[in-house]
């Protein structure tokens, strides 16, 4: 599984041009800035929104930009 910010993949993929994403993707800017302001994801290369922590085995789980999760 690859996890990296909505931040980074603009940054890497439409050289850090917000509009240039939304254009892209057929949003709006000023809803590709939302997205990047609140924390958005992509996992792989789907986005998400970052809802809540999640807990496993009593745990919270904690996914690090660019980690892959064992055996994806």
């Amino acid at each position: 599984m690859n996890v990296q910010t909505l931040k980074q993949y603009i940054k890497d993929n439409h050289k850090g041009n917000g509009s240039d994403f939304a254009k892209a993707h057929g949003v709006a800017s000023t809803q590709a800035n939302d997205w990047r302001r609140r924390g958005f994801m992509l996992i792989d290369g789907v986005i998400y929104s970052p809802r809540r922590r999640i807990k496993t085995n009593g745990r919270h789980i904690d996914l690090e930009v660019g980690q892959k999760l064992a055996g994806k």
